[in-house]
Formats: structure tokens, C-alpha cells, sequence
């Protein structure tokens, strides 16, 4: 099931892009929400999810730039350095 009123937005730049992977690994193991996963990034794409790439701004543009693409109700707003080590499941999200 898909979850349309949620989008895990990563706010994240080319710089870290060593990190994607492995908090793609843990994003995918711990938290399973039946949404979408956009990154944000300078230019470097993400294959495994929907990248936004505004380019070379300041990081409070881009994020701009990629939320007014976002067209869910909520967004879950992650960096690329939060590693998960516990699941997160949809109930938890409607705790807070």
C-alpha cells in the first residue's frame, strides 16, 4: 500500500553522496512507511530514489526548489546521517 499523504524528504549534497548508500540500506530496512523518498542534491542523481537536483544554490533554496515539487500533505524530513537501527512503523508516525 501507498501511503499519499506522506514523502520522506533527504536534505542532502554531492559531497555526501558516499553516505547514500548505507542509509539507503537502513532506510529500507527500518523504516517502511509505503511512501515515496526524494533526495535533494547539488547535480549527482540517486538511482535508487526520486532525486531533485536544483543545482549549485544554497542548501535553504534547493530544499525550497524540492518542497514545491512535494505534492503530499506531509513530508518526513531526513538527512543522509540518520541511520536507523530500530523500526519505524506508520503508528509510530501518528504518535506525534
Amino acid at each position: 500500500m501507498i501511503n499519499k499523504d506522506l514523502t520522506i524528504f533527504v536534505s542532502t549534497c554531492d559531497s555526501y553522496s558516499d553516505l547514500w548508500i548505507p542509509f539507503s540500506k537502513c532506510l529500507e530496512k527500518y523504516v517502511n512507511l509505503g511512501c515515496e523518498v526524494i533526495f535533494v542534491s547539488e547535480s549527482k542523481k540517486f538511482d535508487r530514489y526520486h532525486t531533485i537536483t536544483p543545482g549549485f544554490l544554497p542548501w535553504g533554496e534547493r530544499n525550497l526548489i524540492a518542497l514545491s515539487e512535494v505534492k503530499t500533505k506531509y513530508i518526513f524530513w531526513l538527512f543522509e546521517d540518520y541511520f536507523f537501527n530500530k523500526k519505524i512503523t506508520k503508528s509510530d508516525m501518528q504518535k506525534y
